[in-house]
């Protein structure tokens, strides 16, 4: 017959290295954490060193003209900018719509289609966003 005081000893021992092994873990985990927040902090600062206010109103700029100047180009020259799919419904009620298709509008002059206004707006909102959260 094994002794009880065998068995709780044995217990005791496991249950003393498993928490001994967790708090190491623990700590382990603690002094990679906090090594990763100061190389981060060290890259942030070194970024935040080289960077210019200028570079982000120069690449609203080019954004701006590049995605407003081509369009107004592509007026001028007669140039079809995009073509327009609209779902056109045969029947609507109470919101609802059931069947019809897609109809199909050529553009010529300046128009500003929707994903142009999407990705300009985006790009405007993520170079402000990053100007703010600089600050």
């Amino acid at each position: 017959m094994i002794d009880p005081q065998l068995i709780l000893g044995i217990a005791s021992g496991g249950i003393g290295a498993l928490i001994q092994l967790k708090k190491q873990a623990d700590q382990d985990r603690h002094d990679i954490t906090v090594g990763l927040l100061k190389e981060t902090n060290r890259v942030a600062n070194e970024a935040a060193k080289r960077a210019s206010p200028w570079s982000r109103r120069f690449a609203m700029i080019v954004v701006l003209s590049v995605g407003f100047g081509g369009l107004i180009y592509a007026a001028h020259a007669g140039i079809e900018v995009s073509q327009i799919v609209k779902k056109d419904p045969i029947f609507k009620f109470l919101g609802l719509s059931i069947g019809g298709g897609e109809k199909v509008v050529q553009a010529t002059g300046f128009v500003i289609p929707q994903y142009v206004e999407n990705s300009i707006l985006s790009i405007i909102f993520f170079l402000f966003g990053s100007s703010a959260a600089k600050r």
